[in-house]
C-alpha cells in the first residue's frame, strides 16, 4: 500500500539501482551477448494475479563526459 522510489542508472555496461535512496545493486555486465548499451526498457515482470501500479516514470539521457 505504499509507493517506492527507484532510480536505475545505466552507464555503458554498468547498471546501478537505488531503492528509496539506498543503493541495492551495482552490476557491471561482461557478457557481450547481453550488452546494456542498446535495447529495451522493461518496467517490471509479475505473475498474472499480481496488481502493480506505476507513476511519474521518467527517462533521462545522461550527459557524455569527455576525458
Amino acid at each position: 500500500g505504499e509507493w517506492n522510489t527507484y532510480e536505475i542508472r545505466v552507464e555503458g555496461e554498468r547498471l546501478r539501482v537505488w531503492l528509496n535512496g539506498v543503493k541495492i545493486n551495482d552490476f557491471t555486465n561482461t557478457d557481450p551477448a547481453r550488452s546494456l548499451r542498446d535495447g529495451h526498457v522493461g518496467i517490471q515482470n509479475h505473475g498474472a494475479d499480481d496488481q502493480v501500479s506505476f507513476r511519474d516514470i521518467r527517462i533521462k539521457e545522461l550527459p557524455v563526459h569527455g576525458d
